[in-house]
């Protein structure tokens, strides 16, 4: 067997062999495979008639200097070694004629056979090797996916391992991972990929979406003509589109050095598969767990939400060392009147109305949620008292207006309809527990309510014990 090259002193007394090869069949393909490898060794060229020979777009792909005509070549060969694998008689003979000194070695038939046998076996073995790494590599990365999913680390993350994984299972330099997000892609990701932009034009989506085919079994596709994303100048060769519930939700791009072999194919396919399933269970967990902070009949957060959000807007707030956070407190005024005139049915209709009337009136980023009864809560970030005060006041108005809601209007009607809005606020530095700020907002709404209710009171909760409340 061949080995790559020894530096031992044993090695040490020749620097390297000049190689030329005659035969761009299966033979020269396998002594090219080889031989390019040993760092000793520098071929000269390979040599064959026919143009689209095996061997010769190989060495076109490695660099390997390409010869149609041995009249050309062989005569003016000064190297160390010619390798015949043509195994025409004809052929050795020339060559013995023609080469250029008399001490250039000539490998030819039964030598050549020989040669070739070697060769085909170490390709054979480095073959079985690689598929072995490949399937390690396989299994290492769907061990990562399935953790990154056990920890419940979201699925960019489940997303990132498979898209590093692919990309050592295929040797690919450059790696791009794209998310479809209501009906656009947007970049996610990547691997040797500098400067790509955030959102790719729509016309790239729907090139894909016109290439995938749903029902293909190994959930590789592999582009006729390369595919670029404007503002990244790399070809990439080779999609794996991934669908959750039916739809594509995410795509991977590769460029590719070489074409898939048989065996990386099916490891990547099974990858893929793997990689498809574990982002749909995130999804479905996802689901799940939205559904779990979800209050069933107003559809905003429930207490169980609130309560650990509040905690972590908290302790980031206690880790940044500034910042400030407020918590309010909304109730609706005279419910349980209410609801005794209007009947259960138009009450449970008011609080689902009343919820997204507040809703409609608070910022992207505050959290709302329903406390419990007729109480809802909010986490409002990075607010100052003028703030605060502006929205409390739309919140207040929000229920004035029905916007032709019958059960607004009834509600409205006795005159009972209203809200009333207790708001503390806390600045980094103070050092007090979420349940403490609880009390001081609750403390803040029972003063809102004994002032006459429909009304706003604003403390802040590192002096909420000096405020009194109203007689």
């Amino acid at each position: 067997m061949l080995h790559p090259v020894d530096h031992t002193p044993h090695c040490a007394r020749f620097d390297s062999a000049v190689i030329l090869i005659v035969g761009g069949g299966r033979g020269g393909l396998a002594m090219l495979e080889v031989l390019h490898n040993y760092e000793w060794i520098k071929l000269h060229g390979i040599v064959d008639i026919d143009d689209q020979a095996p061997g010769l777009h190989l060495a076109r792909s490695i660099g390997v200097p390409v010869f149609s005509h041995m009249e050309d070549i062989v005569p003016e060969f000064d190297g160390d070694l010619i390798i015949d694998v043509t195994g025409s008689a004809e052929v050795h003979g020339w060559l013995h004629e023609q080469r250029k000194r008399d001490d250039i070695g000539i490998v030819s038939g039964k030598e050549a056979k020989l040669l070739y046998d070697l060769v085909a076996e170490q390709i054979r073995d480095k073959e079985k090797i690689h598929v072995k790494t490949v399937q390690l590599e396989l299994l290492k990365t769907m061990l990562d996916i399935s953790q990154q999913l056990e920890k419940g680390l979201g699925g960019g993350n489940v997303l990132t391992q498979g898209l590093e994984g692919s990309a050592k299972l295929i040797v690919s330099p450059r790696a791009l991972a794209m998310e479809c997000v209501d009906g656009r892609l947007e970049v996610i990701g990547g691997i040797g990929v500098d400067n790509a932009p955030v959102h790719v034009p729509p016309r790239v989506l729907e090139m894909l979406a016109s290439l995938v085919d749903k029902q293909r079994p190994d959930f590789l596709v592999e582009l006729d003509a390369p595919l670029q994303i404007p503002g990244v100048e790399i070809d990439f060769q080779l999609a794996v589109p991934l669908f959750v519930n039916t739809n594509l939700r995410y795509c991977l791009l590769f460029q590719l050095s070489t074409s898939l072999q048989a065996p990386i194919r099916a490891s990547l396919s099974m990858l893929a598969s793997h990689l498809q399933l574990a982002l749909e269970a995130e999804s479905q967990h996802q689901l799940l767990k939205e559904l779990a902070y979800r209050d069933p009949l107003t559809g905003v957060y429930n207490r169980r939400y609130f309560d650990e959000r509040l905690q972590q807007e908290m302790e980031r707030m206690r880790r940044a060392k500034q910042g400030r956070l407020a918590v309010m407190f909304i109730d609706l005024d005279h419910f349980k009147q209410l609801n005794d005139s209007l009947g259960h049915t138009e009450g449970d209709r008011l609080l689902k109305v009343v919820a997204q009337s507040i809703l409609s009136k608070l910022r992207t980023y505050d959290v709302l949620a329903r406390y419990g009864g007729d109480e809802f809560v909010v986490i409002l970030l990075e607010t100052d008292a003028q703030a605060l005060t502006s929205i409390c006041k739309r919140i207040l108005s929000s229920i004035d207006k029905p916007k032709d809601n019958t059960t607004v209007e009834r509600a409205g009607a006795t005159g009972m309809l209203g809200l009333s809005i207790g708001v503390a606020i806390l600045s980094a530095g103070v050092d007090m527990e979420a349940e403490t700020l609880l009390e001081h907002a609750d403390k803040a709404l029972y003063s809102a309510k004994q002032s006459g209710r429909r009304q706003v009171r604003i403390i802040d909760a590192a002096d909420a014990e000096k405020i009194p409340l109203p007689a």
